[in-house]
Order: structure tokens, then sequence, then C-alpha cells
């Protein structure tokens, strides 16, 4: 098992908003999206023409993530409750990491919750990130660590398997990650 919250290295806390990345269409991430709302987090979903054609502008999306964060608030992005697309999963997830790993983003960003294999390998490989240095558990099979190398070193993340974790998850794992939740909170 990993070390609880304080593993290793000490619980990340950081003044810059947490961006979610959720690509998971399971039933578990939509309850999740769901609560970030109630919690005033603004869920962005990127347009069905978006993960359809990979040629499909992400101007307007950019814009708007880079406009919440710079107002200093947690924002998610996701393809949840897109139709299916004709591209495969790694091409969608492909997507989300381009609206991650844009300068106008990364530069806002104090941390990350990646929800879904195919979206956390595709964040990493879009920033030449060489892994994730595990610094604990947020709750038991919630990791967090930090980015080793590439465009955004040492910067905290969280993974979640798409169709784990209560439905607080991923407002839990935001607060954690900006130093504002405790282990023993969970």
């Amino acid at each position: 098992a990993l070390p609880q919250g304080r593993g290793q290295h000490p619980p990340p806390r950081t003044t810059k908003p947490i961006l979610i990345v959720a690509g998971s269409m399971h039933a578990a991430t939509m309850r999740q999206l769901k609560v970030l709302t109630e919690k005033g987090v603004l869920v962005i979903q990127l347009p069905q023409e978006v993960i359809d054609d990979s040629e499909c502008s992400l101007a307007g999306t950019l814009d708007t993530v880079a406009a919440y964060l710079a107002s200093g608030r947690t924002t998610a992005v996701t393809t949840a409750g897109l139709n299916p697309s004709a591209s495969s999963e790694r091409t969608v997830a492909a997507r989300l990491a381009e609206v991650a790993t844009a300068p106008q983003i990364r530069e806002r960003v104090g941390g990350m919750v990646l929800t879904g294999g195919d979206v956390a390998a595709a964040v990493c490989h879009a920033l030449h990130s060489q892994g994730l240095a595990l610094g604990g558990e947020i709750y038991a099979g919630q990791p967090w660590g930090r980015l080793i190398g590439g465009g955004m070193p040492d910067l905290p993340v969280a993974t979640k398997a798409g169709s784990f974790g209560r439905d607080h998850a991923l407002h839990m794992c935001a607060e954690f990650l900006q130093g504002a939740g405790h282990t023993s909170d969970y």
C-alpha cells in the first residue's frame, strides 16, 4: 500500500487552481462531475465535433478554460456525456491532453486530476514527462504524485480510474492538491 497523504513527499500546496481532466464515460465519473458542478466547479464539456474531428479547433474551449483558471477557479474538462466518437479512445484522450497542456492552460495550473488511464497517459506523453513520482494516496486506491521531467516538472497530479471512487472523489482530489484537504477528512 502507498503511504496515505503524507507519503514520501510532503503533500502539495498551491495557490493556483487545479485542472480536472475527465475522459471516462463511466457512471462513477458522471456522478463525480455532477458533484463538482454542485460545488461550484465549472465543468466544460468538449464539443462533439472536437472529439470527432482532430482538425477541429480547440480555440474556444482553450479561451474558456484559460479565463476560468485565470480567475483562480478550479475547472474540469470532460468528454463525459458526449456521444461515442468514431475516433479511437486514444485520439479522444489526446484531444483532452491538447487542452490540458496548451501553453495558456499550463501557466495557470497548480495541479491536475487525471481521470482515465488513456487521459493520464496522453497528458504525460504531451508533456514529455518521464512518469509520476508517487507521493502517497489521497485515500485508498487514489494515488497522487509529481510529474517527472518534461514540460511541467514537479506538478502535483492525482490519477483516478474512471470507474473508481466515491461521488466526491474528484472534488476531494482537487482540494487535496490545493492543500485544502487532508486524508483524515476522507
